[in-house]
């Protein structure tokens, strides 16, 4: 199985967690936006998406550059893609990772 491989920035410290799997982004967003939806700070953080690993061969891929997903500031002001709008979005880019693993 493929799986996604996810990072919070630190806008304030300037420096990406330890990087997290989810199966989409739109389930990495959803956990992302209950990380974050207490949290006086959720301007602070912003979701990326930096790679993938597979986990029949244990291969770990890196995206050239993390794409941002969704910042604390999008997610307390509502102002994000719908989920299904995101779900193409992820299945094509979902698609273009397999091709770029040889999966």
């Amino acid at each position: 199985m493929f799986l996604n491989l996810y990072s919070i920035y630190d806008n304030v410290a300037e420096v990406f967690n330890k990087p997290f799997s989810d199966i989409n982004d739109a389930s990495a967003i959803r956990a992302f936006s209950q990380s974050v939806e207490d949290n006086k700070n959720k301007d602070d953080y912003t979701l990326y998406h930096i790679g993938g690993f597979d986990d029949n061969s244990g291969s770990i891929t890196a995206d050239k550059n993390p794409k941002k997903l969704r910042t604390g500031f999008e997610i307390k002001t509502n102002n994000v893609t719908s989920i299904s709008q995101q779900q193409q979005i992820d299945d094509l880019a979902y698609e273009a990772l397999k091709k770029q693993s040889g999966i």
